[in-house]
Order: structure tokens, then sequence, then C-alpha cells
């Protein structure tokens, strides 16, 4: 049987639980209350060649990602899926003024910025609610997130998730 790194996630009663992992490494989710859809899915494996990169409808540099739509979507949650042979970690999340926009010289377009790192090890994943991230919690209409790593992974991908419901 493989090892892998184990995944802790809450009961309903707030409780520490494992998360269950198929057989194939995929991380087995239940979705409860208002999360109900995934709105968007992107997979890029960008931070091979360089350390800080934006995630959006694309991965790249601030000056090429647009923003990814989540307007009238409310409890927005992230599932991020490191796949790299290294950490990897969110050090900030950004709402823009519209879906599918630029975050603009000097970050002219952003609403709300939350700087705020969760490391995310080699070969794990995390859950980010509005528990974890205000921003989540914000009305807004666009989504970014910037990823860094310290050192460069020789292989894998990151996996974002984003879910919500749309009202």
């Amino acid at each position: 049987m493989a090892k892998g790194v184990p995944i802790l996630g809450k009961d309903p009663l707030g409780k520490a639980k494992y998360a269950n992992v198929t057989e194939s490494g995929d991380l087995k989710v239940q979705l409860s209350g208002t999360i109900d859809s995934l709105l968007y899915s992107l997979t890029g494996d960008q931070m091979i060649e360089i350390a800080v990169q934006f995630f959006g409808e694309t991965v790249g540099a601030v000056s090429k990602v647009n923003s990814i739509d989540i307007s009238g979507a409310s409890e927005v949650a992230v599932v991020l899926e490191n796949k790299h042979d290294v950490a990897v970690k969110v050090t900030a999340m950004y709402l823009t003024r519209e879906a599918r926009q630029g975050l603009g010289t000097g970050y002219a377009n952003t609403v709300y910025r939350e700087d705020k790192t969760t490391s995310i090890p080699a070969g794990a994943s995390v859950y980010l609610d509005k528990e974890i991230y205000a921003t989540l919690g914000k009305i807004g209409v666009g989504l970014v997130l910037r990823i860094e790593r310290d050192t460069a992974p020789t292989s894998g991908e990151l996996r974002m998730l984003v879910y919500g419901r749309r009202n």
C-alpha cells in the first residue's frame, strides 16, 4: 500500500477527522450546505519554471491572468491539490471588480486583497473556505490566487477546484 500525506478535515461537530482518499490517490469529498457546484477547475505545472504564479482562468504572471467568474456565487470554497514533489503555498487571494478581469497595474482592478500564507505539502490537498480566508466570504465577481514555492519542483502539477452555489 502506498504511503501518502494524511489530510485532516472536520466533521459536523468540528472534530478533526482524516479525509478519505481513493486507491489512485484522489481525494474523496462530500459537499454539504450551500456549496454544491464546481464553478471552475484548472491544472498547471508552471510552478516548475517560475516561483510565483497567479491562478485565475489561466496560470501565469500577474499581467497575464484573468479572474475566475464567481459572480452570483455564495459560500465559495477552493480545493488545491499539490501533485508536485515539493511544497507550495497560497500567499494571497484577490477579488476583482469584474469577472474575467486582470488584476491591473498596481492591482488597480482589485476590490479586496488578503495576504495570508497557507502551505500545501508535496502530495497533499487543502480545502480553503471563508473560515480560513475571509476573501471567500466576501461578495465578489472575480477571484485570483497567488501561489508561491521556495524550491523548484522537478515534476507534478497543481490543481485548483473552485466550488460554490450560484444564486
